[in-house]
């Protein structure tokens, strides 16, 4: 029996790049003529059929499906599926990598022809490998989990996250709750990092802020916030939410308390999704629609093209201003 291949262990027999073996795999022009007998000589003995027809399938794996941002980035990357003849194979992780391995186990047993990835921590090692060893066209959502050869689009979550601080800052607030989602996540991290480089811009130390971890879940927000009311640990006059389930988590401990949005506390969330607009809350908006559409036209074009080159995309966030903050003058008075 032939021993079987990987798409690196036939580039390393052959003396030339995993990309060099994808062109001839893909059929590339672009091959020299005794390159490419050389390559398909070793897969042919090594067991590796180069032939595979596409599947018309794309997967989307996403890490929370309750979550509205999620299916908001779904819409746009059916509607463009659709229009050029794929299926959409929507995928839940609940945040478990576990999970999330044997979800992507299972995909490359389906032959997707690609994927659009949106991962709940680091990227598990059967993903790398498809990458690498399989070629699997992969593109990274919203989130950056440092794949090589993944193309990614996501947001300037550093820049939104500052307009966000800025505006809070800005009407005089000085004791801020922060509400962070999982620490690990690359979104967190340059969010993070944005709140921060607005308090050092307003000559705020950190240490004046406090945070708290929702974990990008509104029940969790709410129970954290509440238990901080109770607890009276800190005299904070506005709220900055990493997400808006968060920042509606925050909201209802705030009601619940019988604490007033804005009179006495401001708020603020992160996402621009339709439930905080229609609760008058201000929030940073990511541009869904364009994320979720760029990301399945840069998937198509690396499934159509072997020699497409993995791309990296930032797109721009913009705060929408509603009704959910105040000055700190109007909260001592109300």
């Amino acid at each position: 029996m032939k021993e079987k291949l990987t798409l690196k262990e036939i580039a390393a027999r052959a003396g030339v790049s995993i990309a060099t073996v994808s062109r001839v795999v893909a059929k590339s022009p672009l091959v020299k003529a005794d390159t490419k007998e050389r390559v398909l000589s070793i897969m042919e003995d090594g067991g590796y059929s180069p032939a595979r027809k596409k599947s018309g399938l794309i997967a989307f794996i996403v890490p929370d499906i309750l979550n509205p941002f999620f299916p908001l980035l779904l819409k746009s990357i059916e509607t463009i599926s659709k229009m050029q003849g794929y299926r959409v194979i929507l995928c839940n992780s609940e945040y478990n990598t576990k999970i999330e391995s044997d979800i992507i186990h299972n995909l490359a047993q389906t032959h997707i022809d690609g994927l659009i990835y949106v991962g709940s921590g680091e990227a598990p090692t059967i993903l790398k490998e498809l990458i690498e060893e399989r070629n699997l066209p992969v593109v990274c959502l919203d989130r950056n989990p440092g794949l090589s050869n993944a193309s990614l689009v996501t947001v300037d979550n550093l820049d939104g996250m500052y307009q966000s601080a800025a505006y809070l800052l800005g009407f005089g607030h000085r004791q801020i709750l922060y509400l962070s989602g999982p620490p690990h996540l690359s979104t967190e991290k340059l969010r993070l990092e944005g709140f921060k480089k607005a308090l050092a811009d307003y000559n705020v130390p950190f240490a004046a802020t406090c945070i708290r971890y929702g974990h990008y879940f509104l029940n969790d927000a709410c129970e954290e916030v509440s238990a901080f009311i109770a607890q009276k640990l800190y005299p904070f006059t506005a709220v900055c939410a990493a997400n808006d389930l968060m920042a509606m988590g925050a909201y209802k401990a705030l009601s619940d308390h019988g604490i007033r949005v804005p009179e006495e506390v401001s708020l603020i969330g992160y996402d621009g999704i339709p439930l905080v607009s229609a609760m008058g809350i201000t929030s940073v908006r990511q541009p869904y629609e364009e994320m979720g559409r760029e990301a399945v036209i840069m998937l198509l074009n690396m499934i159509s093209d072997a020699d497409f080159v993995a791309r990296k995309m930032i797109m721009g966030a913009s705060l929408i201003i509603r009704k959910s903050c105040a000055t700190v003058a109007i909260h001592k008075k109300g």
